[in-house]
């Protein structure tokens, strides 16, 4: 995804926006993800997975620490019987052992708990994931690639076609799953997934002179009583011109309603890429006070700390809604994809905040409805302020670190 171009993106979110639990979104995502020059999805994969296994042999590490998405990795990890820890910055959905009856799946945007209706969808988009598995060409040559190639030992039918699969009871030298997340909807989850929620960078010092113009414009809109709105949705995230429009729109609606009868203020990102194919000449129309466009924060975790924010939209991205998680702010989460809808979901569920109502859809009449509820209603802040709690408790950097040291601490053991 990261890699795409800007049309790639586009196609895939307005695949994701004709609706949730329809497998064939996974279609262009699958494709393009696994092609290479050569129209062969695994050339690339045997050459990375080979590059990988020779520097381990040349490293002699004691212990992997692995993304959960590089599955070239983690099955060199496998062929090498090397003892690996995942790190898992994605959504807590992928990691969850699933019953179609009682769990809302992967990218489905069904809420937990699970209505009587919501389990008849779970189950049909359960029974697309299968068909999808069995019929897709890629995941076919997944597995052959897997059992012929690799000669790895087979984990079943399913898990041997799906490039994610991220632990199995077969896998001894499997040591943990480290999760950044907390368990927001109480799911069941592999025994391994250790939470150890938000893990943030220390603050800078004090006389740091980056972001410094909107450092000021905060504690402008602060001395004001001007509550801040931080719209961020994310560098990858490309917008459409009526998302820009319908965001706009709330803007203005906002600033005139005054939620709460307080005055409010938007600071948005827009990427610096993104604008010359975008028209926000309406945007110049509305005061800087109460708006400032920025294109990139040297340090986000400024807008984070400041008093002044009382909202943050998002799109969904793990690092977006844990950052907002762990400082106490209320988010609305605007899923246009893959697991930013499961964050959305987790968000609404656990009452941290509110998602839009269609994934891969804005419409300026939600998003202002949303927001002033966000700024109004004291149980979202309150919620939230509970999970901040519970996300400075799991310990973050500092508790990843413990699991690392435990893991290699017990192998000393064991071995003397």
């Amino acid at each position: 995804m990261v890699g795409s171009t800007r049309e790639e993106l586009m196609a895939i979110k307005a695949l994701w926006a004709k609706g949730t639990r329809n497998p064939n979104g996974l279609r262009p995502f699958l494709d393009d993800f696994f092609s290479t020059p050569k129209g062969d999805p695994l050339v690339e994969w045997k050459n990375v997975t080979d590059a990988f296994i020779s520097l381990v042999e040349e490293l002699k590490p004691d212990l992997l620490i692995l993304d959960q998405f590089a599955m070239w990795f983690v099955d060199a990890a496998r062929i090498m019987n090397m003892e690996y820890v995942l790190s898992a910055p994605a959504s807590l959905q992928m990691l969850q052992e699933p019953s179609p009856l009682e769990d809302p799946l992967i990218w489905s945007n069904l809420s937990y708990p699970l209505s009587f209706w919501s389990k008849i969808l779970n189950l049909w988009y359960f029974f697309g994931l299968i068909w999808f598995s069995l019929f897709h060409p890629v995941p076919a040559s997944i597995r052959e690639y897997r059992l012929k190639t690799l000669k790895m030992p087979s984990i079943g039918f399913t898990n041997d076609r799906n490039a994610f699969v991220y632990d199995h009871p077969s896998w001894k030298y499997h040591r943990a799953i480290l999760t950044y997340n907390l368990n927001l909807m109480q799911q069941k989850c592999n025994p391994k997934v250790v939470f150890v929620g938000a893990c943030l960078r220390q603050p800078r010092e004090a006389d740091h002179t980056g972001d410094v113009d909107v450092r000021k414009w905060l504690d402008a809109s602060h001395q004001s009583e001007t509550s801040v709105i931080y719209i961020n949705l994310g560098t990858i995230f490309c917008y459409l011109q009526s998302e820009i429009d319908a965001i706009t729109d709330s803007i203005l609606s906002l600033i005139s309603l005054m939620p709460g009868g307080r005055k409010v203020s938007f600071l948005w990102r827009i990427p610096k890429g993104q604008i010359p194919h975008l028209d926000l000449k309406r945007l110049e129309s509305i005061p800087p006070k109460r708006l400032m466009v920025v294109n990139w924060l040297d340090d986000p975790l400024v807008v984070f700390r400041h008093p002044a924010v009382q909202v943050c939209v998002n799109h969904g991205g793990g690092n977006s809604v844990n950052e907002a998680m762990h400082h106490g702010l209320p988010q609305l989460v605007c899923g246009s994809w893959l697991d930013t809808v499961d964050f959305a979901v987790a968000v609404r569920t656990s009452g941290i905040g509110l998602s839009t109502q269609d994934p891969g859809k804005m419409d300026s009449n939600d998003i202002t409805a949303k927001i002033t509820r966000l700024l109004t209603e004291e149980t979202f802040r309150e919620t939230a302020a509970l999970y901040s709690a519970k996300s400075r408790a799991a310990g973050g950097t500092r508790a990843a670190v413990d699991v690392i040291e435990s893991i290699l601490e017990s192998r000393l053991r064991t071995s003397g």
